[in-house]
């Protein structure tokens, strides 16, 4: 019965390490999914800065001042109007 109970024991430590592991990816894609995210809305910004778009425009479209002033940075003054 005890080797029975080990092998019980066992498989549930093993469910519960599944979980886990399973968690700890979701999070990790979680986290790349949203990096990719802003590099695409940052990449959207600095076009948007270039075409001459005003902030004001621009902060209307749902971006945030932090991503505005993130696309400031790697936008040239040359390019802003």
């Amino acid at each position: 019965m005890s080797g029975f109970l080990a092998e019980l024991l066992e498989k549930e430590v093993q469910k519960e390490v599944k979980k886990e592991l399973q968690k700890e990816v979701q999070k990790e894609l979680q986290k790349e999914l949203q990096k990719k995210c802003n590099e695409i809305a940052i990449s959207k910004i600095c076009k948007m800065i270039e075409l001459g778009y005003s902030k004001e425009d621009i902060l209307k479209l749902d971006y945030t001042n932090a991503e505005y002033d993130l696309a400031l940075e790697k936008v040239s003054p040359k390019n802003v109007l």
